[in-house]
């Protein structure tokens, strides 16, 4: 919800994630040899960037786009765009691996370039709020509580996460659920 409420917190995420994954990038590079304990706490650091990644750039396109049917053509576009990127970003990292004085080092190394460069193109992201604070907060755990006490059910409508709805009796069981 922090994330939601911050101008440009999900584009903090995905800078953060990119910039995180270009560091641990550069770890790699010196622990691949051993290949020890240490490297493989570092491949997985790797992939939960690339999780926390996936899951603010999910969060930011309904951000940056202004319809329902741009919201799905962008989503069609970015699954597009992942799938074949995954797909032809193998083969330039294979050659790299493959050919002699080279090998897995320049491939970590080209993973980091290519991070970096993600990271200034995602600069150009808009600052954006998903969601704003809740002003009536009180309001509608009093409402919650004349609600769950027997109240007459459309009496207790209240300011919840922006929009005017019905409180239901299932989102009133605490504080924390407003």
């Amino acid at each position: 919800p922090l994330i939601d409420r911050m101008k440009g917190g999900h584009r903090l995420v995905v800078l953060g994630s990119i910039i995180a994954r270009a560091l641990l990038c550069y770890l790699l590079i010196g622990e691949i040899e051993g290949a020890d304990t240490f490297f493989f706490l570092l491949a997985l650091c790797l992939l939960v960037g690339q999780k926390g990644y996936q899951v603010a750039r999910s969060a930011l396109v309904p951000t940056v786009v202004r319809s329902d049917d741009e919201l799905v053509e962008a989503n069609s576009k970015l699954s597009l765009i992942s799938g074949v990127s995954g797909f032809l970003g193998v083969v330039p990292s294979g050659i790299l691996l493959k050919t002699p004085h080279l090998g897995p080092r320049w491939s970590i190394g080209l993973a980091m370039v290519t991070y970096v460069v993600a990271a200034v193109l995602a600069l150009r992201i808009p600052k954006a709020t998903v969601a704003e604070f809740s002003q009536n907060t009180d309001s509608v755990f009093l409402a919650c509580q004349a609600l769950t006490t027997g109240a007459h059910p459309l009496a207790c409508t209240a300011t919840r996460r922006g929009m005017r709805e019905p409180i239901q009796p299932s989102s009133c069981n605490s504080r924390s659920a407003l």
